[in-house]
Parts: structure tokens; sequence; C-alpha cells
């Protein structure tokens, strides 16, 4: 769940807020992008992926990929 949770933070659908209290709390929001349609997509992508793996099958894209596409950028654009 930890690495689902920083793919996400890292292809800007959710924030995460780190509270510095003595119990550490962590809160984590979906951003504008994790509101609009680049998720659902992403999601897609990864059952592709998990079929075509299953299937023995190279996927179509990655979800990053999709991702990157939502916010109008080329796929190999940083």
């Amino acid at each position: 769940m930890t690495l689902r949770l920083r793919e996400l933070e890292r292809d800007d659908v959710i924030s995460r807020t780190v509270y510095p209290e003595v119990r550490p709390r962590v809160e984590y929001a979906l951003t504008e992008l994790g509101r609009g349609p680049g998720p659902m997509l992403g999601a897609m992508s990864d059952g592709q992926r998990d079929y075509s793996e299953i299937r023995g099958r190279a996927p179509a894209t990655s979800s990053a990929a999709l991702a990157q596409a939502a916010r109008g950028r080329p796929a190999d654009a940083k």
C-alpha cells in the first residue's frame, strides 16, 4: 500500500500532509488531477497491464504515461 501511495503522490494524483505530532499523523487528499479522469484511466491501464502479464503480452502503456497525458504532456516528458 505504501508503494502505491508513493506512486500516486509522485504522479500528482494525491497530496500528502505530515503533521509534526508526538504520535505521527499523515493525511492524504486528492489533487485536482486526482479528481479528474486521470486516475480512472490509470486504473484501467493497471488492469490492462495485469491482464496482459497474465496472458503473456506487453502492456500498451503505463499509468504514469496516462497521468502525464492527462496533464497534457507527452509520455516521455518529466
